[in-house]
């Protein structure tokens, strides 16, 4: 059974966070957030493309997935983004 999982995230800027959209994905790939690292893979100023880890045991589906990690940006960060989740590979195989 694997700790960690992966997954994709799109994220894109919410009204009012254009302006600091590109540093707040370079903060999110500077450190942990919610038990999930990131690394970034695509950034416009409209739009950003990640790969992510978190443990197995925080995925339990895209959509649960995302709403986490939203939460977790917001609270721990001050970053306030609408994002998109995909799990790579079988979350109950994990």
């Amino acid at each position: 059974m694997a700790d960690d999982i992966s997954f994709s995230m799109t994220a894109t800027p919410r009204p009012g966070g254009e302006q600091t959209f590109r540093d707040d994905i370079m903060q999110l790939a500077a450190g942990p957030v919610g038990g999930a690292s990131f690394t970034v893979e695509e950034l416009t100023d409209a739009s950003a493309t990640l790969a992510g880890t978190i443990p197995a045991e925080l995925a339990t589906s895209d959509g649960e997935l995302a709403s986490y990690l939203r939460d977790e940006i917001e609270s721990q960060e001050g970053i306030s983004l609408d994002v998109e989740v995909t799990i790579k590979g079988d979350v109950e195989a994990g």
